[in-house]
This record gives structure tokens, C-alpha cells and sequence, in this order.
């Protein structure tokens, strides 16, 4: 009973035991630990409060996190400072908030989870699986948002309600701040993970028809024309995967849910992985743009179909 009642304790407020210099080595290691599962698994944490299933290096994962970290700490350490909080150590601060994104490891290992790497495609959309990945997600993200603001009130000092509405807003601004130098500024050093990498020199046979294809396809979506013309171009585990009626109803979900389609940004690129070419065009509604991802296999037939929103 007594070790329930320590373990809910630490949940409740892990700073009751370590702050400082021990926390801030444990969260480092965490951190590490963290984006080496994550360029594995697929997953990446590119903001204060931000998880995306996309592959990346190592060095690309743990830049993106530490940034956020240190963008966060900087930002607490100043907004703390702006309302006058008594004195407090700045390792305090950081320390903590390194051990607050803890719970982010075990998020790391959703990509491994078949079901969760698939959310973004339209042959094997699963409700229970978007269902589920958001809940696991907000169960971490929220466990690490509480110690978040728990590190920020104890090693502040600052009293209730004022820790309370600097919190807030430090998090807001941080994950803006954060999420805009990773995608602005980290993207543009190490290389972004998110886009394929376009074809150098001449196309290969297979890649100009796959571009062909392309064009025959995104011609009929920029009409709203989804007919059979589009899925005979499938392969037959696609085909048996996503009919010509199962296509028109994803494809009038997604105007329903985010604004009448506007068309096809001149933006197409194409790469060749192994026997696949992947090529990947902008499609751009009222209220979002996505990324229209088609996987070509050896006969340059489609594979693949996937959507997935684009950030920048």
C-alpha cells in the first residue's frame, strides 16, 4: 500500500525527489534515449508538445527536441522573471523540464505499431486505430504537460494563480517558437526528413511514367471526376483495398471536413526507392493543404495512395 501510495506520489509530483543537476542529467538522457527510438520507430517530436510518425536521422531528432527544450526553458526563465518570481536557480528550471518530456520515450514506440503507421492512408483507413493513437497520445502528452507545469511552479516559486496564467502562456508562445525554428530553421540545416528527396539527372523510364500517371490522375481529382479510370490504374492489392466507391467517399470526406477542393499546386517531385517511385504533389483546399503521395511498384502501377497534411 505504501509503495502505491509513492508511486501515485511521483506521478502527482516527481519534483518532490529530484530538481537540479540530477533531473536535468536524467532528463538528457531521456531526451537521447527518446530520439534514438523515435528515428527507428518513425516518430519525431519537433516542438515543445508536438509528436509526427515520420522517419528521420538521429541527429535530426534529438536537434528538434533539444530546441524545443531549450526554447521552453528560456522562454519560462524570462516570463518568470517578467512577474517578478522570487529568487530561483536556472538549473532548477532547466532540470526539470528536461525530466517533464519523460513521458515522450514511451511515444516514441507507437511507430512500431502497424496500425498507427498507417493512419495517413487512404487504402486501409481504420477509425479504431486514429481513435486509439490519439488517445495513447494525449495520455503522454498530457502526463507530460502536467509535469511541465509542475517543474515551471516549483522552481519558480511563483504563486497561484500567477504561475498558473504565465504558465499557459509561456507554452503557447515556447511551442510556436519552438515548432517555427525547427520547421524553419532545423529543416533547412540538416534537410527535411518529411519530403522525399527529388530524383538528380535524367528520369528513368519508370519515373517518367509514374509523373505521366500523375498528372492522368490529379486531372481527374482536380475535375472531381473519381471514376474507375483512376482505380484501374491501381494494382489488385490496391484495388481490393480501396474500389472506386470507397475512393469518391474518402475523397468527398475530406472536402466536407476541410473546404472545397481548390486544385494542384505545379509542385510534383519523384524518387526511387529500391524497385518503388514515390512522387508527391500538393493538393490544396479551403482551410489545409495535403501532400497526395502515390507509390508506383515495378509495373508502375499504383501501391500506394497517401494524404498527409502539409505543415510549410
Amino acid at each position: 500500500m505504501k509503495n502505491n501510495s509513492s508511486i501515485i506520489r511521483f506521478f502527482i509530483n516527481p519534483f518532490e525527489k529530484i530538481a537540479g543537476g540530477n533531473a536535468l542529467f536524467i532528463g538528457l538522457i531521456m531526451m537521447a534515449a527518446t530520439s534514438f527510438a523515435g528515428s527507428i520507430a518513425g516518430v519525431a517530436f519537433d516542438g515543445v508538445v508536438d509528436v509526427h510518425l515520420y522517419f528521420h536521422s538521429f541527429l535530426y531528432g534529438i536537434t528538434v527536441q533539444v530546441v524545443s527544450w531549450i526554447v521552453l526553458v528560456l522562454i519560462s526563465w524570462i516570463a518568470a522573471k517578467a512577474v517578478r518570481a522570487g529568487q530561483f536557480r536556472l538549473v532548477d528550471l532547466a532540470g526539470t523540464l528536461a525530466f517533464a518530456e519523460m513521458p515522450f520515450f514511451f511515444l516514441a514506440f507507437t511507430g512500431f505499431v502497424p496500425a498507427f503507421r498507417r493512419i495517413a492512408d487512404l487504402s486501409s483507413i481504420n477509425l479504431s486505430a486514429i481513435f486509439l493513437f490519439a488517445l495513447v497520445t494525449l495520455v503522454f502528452i498530457g502526463l507530460s504537460l502536467y509535469w511541465m507545469y509542475r517543474a515551471f511552479a516549483v522552481s519558480t516559486n511563483l504563486t497561484k494563480p500567477v504561475h498558473i496564467i504565465t504558465f499557459v502562456i509561456t507554452l503557447f508562445i515556447a511551442e510556436a517558437s519552438a515548432f517555427g525554428i525547427n520547421q524553419l530553421v532545423v529543416k533547412e540545416a540538416l534537410g527535411n526528413p518529411q519530403k522525399e528527396i527529388r530524383t538528380q539527372g535524367p528520369l528513368t523510364e519508370q519515373e517518367e511514367k509514374a509523373l505521366a500517371r500523375t498528372k492522368e490522375i490529379t486531372g481527374f481529382f482536380a475535375e472531381n471526376d473519381i471514376n474507375e479510370s483512376i482505380t484501374s490504374l491501381f494494382n489488385d492489392e490496391m484495388l481490393a483495398q480501396l474500389p472506386v466507391k470507397d475512393l469518391e467517399s474518402t475523397w468527398n470526406s475530406l472536402q466536407k471536413q476541410f473546404g472545397r477542393f481548390q486544385g494542384f499546386e505545379d509542385d510534383t517531385s519523384v524518387s526511387t526507392k529500391g524497385e518503388l517511385v514515390v512522387t508527391e504533389t500538393t493538393a490544396k483546399f479551403e482551410r489545409i493543404s495535403f501532400v497526395l503521395q502515390l507509390t508506383f511498384d515495378e509495373n508502375t502501377n499504383i501501391s500506394g495512395l497517401h494524404v498527409k497534411p502539409k505543415l510549410f
